[in-house]
């Protein structure tokens, strides 16, 4: 039927059951919504009249609300259900932290880890002028610490290598690499990363040495 002709939703749904024998006597969709609020325990105190009550905030300024407008927030957005974890009829799980067992390895070398950035050079950035100068050239990433104990500087060319395989990328020395860690990222020209831990590997050890 034409806009303004159709059925809601509601009124279809309640029109079949007749048809099949059921007695639904919903006026509304509000009907609907009231029998939800009475036999689904999730739903228990998300009536209309607790939805729409007047917000109670103890705040000295007025509550505003910016979503693309700033207005006076008077009425309730509403009503959250309490998660698993508030539910006092969930079972409670003991937790305790377990120290975990150290890696016995007699690899030595860095544990090369080829994350994703937010620019890098997949077909939806890589042809788009406007961010180009944003998108890291192909570099290792290292500590402070692994640099001083390799002898490198900012810039200077190491070769990276793992089973033979070996790509030639300059050092860029970052506080928030860890010990022991090397960062490559990944999908950037060239694939570096790609060579040394696989298309679709995270991580891999490597030998690094200056070039």
């Amino acid at each position: 039927p034409a806009p303004g002709k159709a059925w809601a939703d509601w009124l279809i749904f309640t029109g079949i059951a007749g048809q099949m024998g059921a007695n639904w006597a919903y006026a509304s969709a509000d009907g609907v919504m009231a029998e939800i609020t009475q036999r689904v325990p999730l739903y228990v105190g998300m009536d209309f009249k607790n939805l729409t009550a007047p917000v109670s905030l103890q705040r000295k300024t007025e509550h505003y609300i910016y979503e693309g407008m700033s207005y006076t927030a008077d009425v309730r957005e509403g009503v959250q259900w309490a998660t698993a974890a508030e539910n006092d009829s969930s079972p409670k799980i003991p937790l305790q932290f377990v120290e975990p067992a150290k890696v016995e390895s007699d690899e030595t070398g860095l544990m090369l880890v080829a994350p994703r950035m937010l620019y890098d050079g997949g077909r939806l950035l890589a042809e788009a002028d406007t961010v180009a100068a944003h998108i890291l050239e192909p570099q290792l990433m290292l500590s402070g610490h692994d640099a001083r104990k390799l002898g490198l500087t900012n810039g200077d060319q190491v070769t990276v290598s793992q089973n033979g395989t070996a790509v030639t990328v300059p050092v860029s020395i970052n506080r928030t690499v860890s010990e022991g860690v090397a960062l490559m990222p990944r999908n950037l020209a060239g694939r570096p990363a790609e060579k040394l831990v696989g298309p679709n590997g995270l991580y891999s050890t490597v030998n690094v040495e200056k070039s």
